[in-house]
């Protein structure tokens, strides 16, 4: 469970020298603008959408948070990506989702083409995870994206000790800021998982 917490981390772009010597394989979330690519740095179930916003998936390994040659290989610019969204349109939101299946040599072959793009036009303010679920099969577990269009078919932010990708950044070095990112993590996972519980409604059989 601590493992998946840390990949959780990761995958938010933070830096956590709590992985050891594992690296870990999951899809990471990024937001695309005019600049470049960025790590998210909220996950998709409490990012809201924007109009011409470009949001990214890339399935990674690495062992240390997330670096620019890890972004999706993709334009970030919506400009570029929509094209044909050129309009905007009052009471909802234009997005691209990018979806990169990425480079990762030790996972199972992931879908052709590798990168897909989708365009297309919702209610402003849409959760970024129910955009995501418009688009593409996705499978999670508490809020953790485990796998899109049935890639990974198994596990969820697994860590492989010992491998390697293409363009892994740098082995960090020991720092008391993991615990930190990792206790405030905690936390809050802890009251949202809280939160679903409380708020869930009882299913007739």
């Amino acid at each position: 469970m601590i493992k998946k917490i840390v990949a959780a981390l990761l995958a938010l772009g933070i830096t956590t020298s709590a992985s050891g010597s594992d690296n870990f394989q999951y899809w990471s979330y990024w937001i695309g603008s005019e600049i470049g690519w960025q790590a998210a740095s909220q996950g998709a179930g409490t990012t809201p959408t924007q109009d011409e916003m470009v949001q990214g998936w890339r399935f990674v390994e690495t062992g240390v948070g997330l670096n620019a040659d890890q972004a999706p290989i993709s334009s970030p610019k919506f400009s570029e990506l929509c094209p044909e969204l050129a309009e905007p349109k009052s009471g909802v939101d234009r997005v691209a989702v990018v979806i990169d299946y990425g480079n990762v040599e030790s996972a199972e072959t992931p879908p052709t083409p590798r990168t897909v793009v989708h365009c297309l036009t919702v209610k402003s303010q849409t959760r970024s995870i129910d955009l995501l679920a418009q688009v593409t099969e996705v499978r999670e577990n508490a809020g953790f994206i485990c796998g899109l269009s049935n890639y990974p078919k198994t596990g969820c932010g697994e860590a492989v000790s010992g491998s390697t990708q293409s363009g892994n950044a740098a082995e960090d070095s020991e720092s008391t800021n993991g615990f930190i990112y990792l206790t405030v993590f905690l936390i809050g996972a802890g009251a949202f998982l809280g939160l679903r519980v409380k708020n869930r409604k009882p299913t007739s059989d």
